[in-house]
């Protein structure tokens, strides 16, 4: 799996200190599974495949396609990756509210979508 991850960081072009703090792990117990000094845990496995989109058989054997294709999760992970400090604020204060609230600001955007595409 050390040689997959190398590769998922490279596809995804991040530094070592980058996945770390992305995976919430330390610095050095993300080197160790690159040179495979350490076994990744199933639910950093789990993280990682969540995370960045990846095929969770690829990564764990080396079979199939790296990425999943027309996946929600993998967009999401996919922009989680490169997601601003802003955008997980916005991100989470979103998640905070009541179907209500949520369902006001969503047809006010959809206003919005709306008249730009005019």
């Amino acid at each position: 799996m050390k040689d997959r991850l190398t590769e998922v960081r490279n596809a995804h072009s991040k530094t070592q200190a980058e996945m770390s703090e992305l995976l919430h792990v330390g610095r050095s117990t993300y080197a160790c599974w690159e040179s495979g000094t350490r076994d990744i845990k199933d639910r950093y496995v789990e993280s990682i495949c969540r995370t960045f989109g990846v095929n969770e058989a690829w990564f764990r054997t080396g079979e199939g396609e790296m990425f999943k294709e027309d996946d929600f999760a993998y967009d999401l992970g996919n922009y989680a990756a490169k997601a601003t400090e802003l955008d997980k604020a916005i991100i989470t204060e979103w998640m905070k509210l009541d179907d209500h609230t949520k369902k006001n600001l969503y047809e006010f955007m959809k206003k919005v979508v709306d008249s730009s595409e005019e």
